[in-house]
């Protein structure tokens, strides 16, 4: 190949079709340089052999200047002249493309092979050794009424994202940091992006090849944070149990492509081409915003029709796609690049589609199947953090109390609590009458604020015992975000005082004069972490793991054994969605 070639590692993963000949990959240059000036092809090569053994490789490459219409100017219909690439790469079993400024290929690419699907894309890291700074994500839902997409951008997203129904949502975007390497993967066109300098041919196919064998051999890779989201299941496998009930073009995402490579639209009448008005335009994407219900199947018994909108939902080998005779009338083009309106929805996979069974829909190409609950036990079973001072605890508080004493009975869950915390800054017990927890921990080195709630139990499962404790933590998550008045009035009306008719001082550790310059310390610090902590000595870490392993591994539990994972869930959602970390503190 070219070794002057200077490129970016952007590039479309392919699954390679078995049977590929001369003419499919010819025919995939030969779209590419649609746009070309005539006679402008600098550089033809078509499935040039590389090297030997594993090293081997085959290469396609057209370099050509290509047209690109001048808008601003209609009348003197100018064009600009820019260079332009097609690389076509075979590498083992995949297909590899990296092209700029190039025509629409992506009819001529399904003759030589399949996007590879978003599942086997985001296993070429592991979950573990990356940070997820941002994630896009779709909703599996075409209702009007709620969220259908969101982006979360953080330094690290794993443990700040709440995984409360993440079940129910489909990424299509993600952006990775591993070491100093950044990595963005667009899911719904298979695209693998490493932000680097340009770098020669040589080290383009490595990369490439790098990718690709990490794709096939990701089974030891750590997915505990992306496992949390919905999975891919196989179309005809819903098919057989499910029908498609919603239809939704993505028009959100069709404008914002139509706008971003400055479309035009038009129509042919009588073999006369006529330009849409950008009035036209706006009401062609407004009726596209519409949820279009799915009708019963069609006459041939495999495509089902789409009610009010004289279209048909076709159930093609391993994928759907929509047929409308309004749809082909329309057509696009994208610096002289046409196709029809139905041919970008439907190569581009800009629309969805929901199921009468609604843990099922079909986005970007694929099925998705809703995994709420069993997604989410790996990062539940991190919020508890077994101790083994909590199973000497007989009490919450070590009632009954005696006026003299200064301090909890030590087999009290609360003497324990303050035990395990008695190298912070202040401990403050506010437990009784107005209470923001019962107790109150600064740590001024650490830079975290931690309200932590107790309850003592007889050891078990049950749901019931737990939710009483959540439920305070939750109600309390907004109090966490106190200012220094609010903590110092509650100090000195509740915080300074003796607890209850003993001497055990409320301030059970800490220097009074160094309360004030503390909190300030904190509050301005913009890295304070702010910490709920549930304190509980009825559940057992271990007896918690063995309930929910059997949930993963979906095999009858009781009843109550659920109600405890939605609790748990509920309980971290709520904390992370106000930027709290959740703790439990159990038995081992």
């Amino acid at each position: 190949m070219y070794d002057d070639l200077a490129l970016t590692l952007n590039a479309q993963f392919y699954r390679a079709n078995e049977n590929a000949s001369d003419a499919d990959f010819e025919a995939i240059l030969d779209a590419a340089v649609e746009n070309a000036f005539p006679g402008s092809i600098m550089v033809d090569d078509l499935r040039i052999a590389v090297g030997r053994g594993r090293n081997r490789y085959r290469y396609s490459l057209r370099v050509f200047k290509a047209r690109r219409p001048v808008y601003f100017l209609p009348r003197l219909q100018l064009e600009d002249q820019i260079h332009a690439f097609i690389l076509v790469l075979e590498i083992e079993h995949c297909i590899v493309v990296l092209r700029k400024s190039c025509a629409n290929i992506s009819d001529q690419l399904e003759s030589v092979g399949h996007l590879i699907p978003p599942n086997e894309l985001w296993s070429t890291f592991d979950d573990s050794l990356v940070e997820f700074q941002k994630l896009s994500v779709r909703n599996m839902t075409v209702s009007d009424k709620t969220l259908r997409a969101r982006t979360l951008e953080a330094a690290d997203l794993k443990g700040l994202v709440s995984t409360h129904a993440a079940g129910r949502s489909i990424p299509y975007f993600l952006r990775v940091r591993e070491g100093r390497k950044l990595t963005s993967l667009s899911l719904s066109t298979s695209r693998v992006f490493d932000a680097s300098d340009r770098v020669p041919s040589a080290a383009v196919v490595e990369w490439a090849r790098q990718k690709i064998r990490q794709i096939g051999s990701s089974a030891n890779r750590d997915k505990s944070f992306l496992s949390s989201f919905a999975a891919t299941v196989d179309l005809s496998a819903v098919l057989a149990r499910s029908n498609p009930s919603a239809l939704l073009i993505e028009s959100g995402r069709l404008a914002e492509l139509l706008m971003e490579r400055s479309a035009r639209l038009f129509t042919v009448e009588d073999g006369v081409k006529r330009w849409l008005s950008t009035d036209l335009q706006e009401r062609v994407l407004e009726a596209l915003e519409r949820v279009f219900e799915i009708g019963s199947k069609a006459e041939n018994g495999r495509d089902f029709e789409v009610v009010g909108a004289k279209a048909e939902l076709r159930v093609n080998k391993a994928s759907l796609s929509i047929r409308s005779k309004s749809l082909q009338r329309i057509h696009v083009d994208i610096g002289g690049d046409v196709s029809t309106l139905q041919s970008l929805i439907v190569k581009g996979n800009l629309f969805c589609v929901c199921f009468d069974d609604p843990k099922y829909m079909y986005f970007m190409g694929q099925c998705f199947e809703d995994s709420s609950g069993v997604s989410q036990i790996e990062s539940l079973l991190e919020m508890l953090h077994p101790h083994a001072e909590l199973s000497r605890a007989t009490s919450e508080k070590g009632e009954p109390f005696s006026r003299s004493q200064t301090r909890f009975k030590p087999t009290s869950v609360f003497d324990v609590v303050e035990r395990m915390h008695a190298a912070e800054d202040f401990v403050f017990c506010d437990d009784k009458g107005i209470e923001w927890a019962d107790h109150i921990v600064l740590n001024r080195n650490e830079g975290v604020i931690t309200f932590i709630h107790s309850k003592h139990g007889k050891q078990s499962t049950s749901a019931s015992k737990l939710h009483d404790v959540v439920g305070q933590g939750i109600k309390n998550l907004g109090n966490m975000f106190f200012d220094v008045d609010q903590f110092m009035s509650k100090y000195a009306s509740k915080l300074r005082l003796d607890y209850d008719s003993t001497q055990i001082n409320r301030k059970r550790r800490g220097r009074e004069a160094e309360l004030r310059p503390t909190l300030k310390a904190l509050l301005a610090n913009y890295g304070t972490q702010r910490r709920c902590v549930l304190a509980c000595d009825f559940i057992s870490k271990a007896d918690v793991s063995a309930q929910f392993a059997r949930v993963k591994a979906r095999q009858p539990v009781k009843g109550h054994i659920i109600q405890l994972l939605w609790i748990l869930s509920s309980f971290s959602h709520a904390a992370k969605e106000v930027s709290v970390e959740p703790r439990i503190y159990c038995e081992p």
